[in-house]
């Protein structure tokens, strides 16, 4: 199977994770995470691409935990 879809073909699904998990518009850059994936299939295996996306993801939000002063009641 070779189907291609456009980005925007995952909108719906990720509004629904968005709404579920109480993030924003902008924590699910799905053109940016398709394009890693991508990169990554091509480029080492195919099977590191969900991984690897996932390994980016807890990279981001450490370096954000970091970077972020901690707040009283949080």
């Amino acid at each position: 199977m070779n189907e291609r879809l456009p980005p925007e073909a995952l909108d719906a699904w990720a509004k629904a994770l968005r709404e579920r998990f109480g993030r924003g518009p902008d924590d699910i850059p799905i053109p940016l995470i398709l394009a890693l994936a991508s990169d990554v299939a091509v480029g080492v295996a195919r099977p590191a691409a969900p991984l690897s996306a996932f390994v980016a993801r807890l990279v981001a939000c450490n370096v954000i935990h970091v970077r972020t002063p901690h707040r009283a009641g949080r």
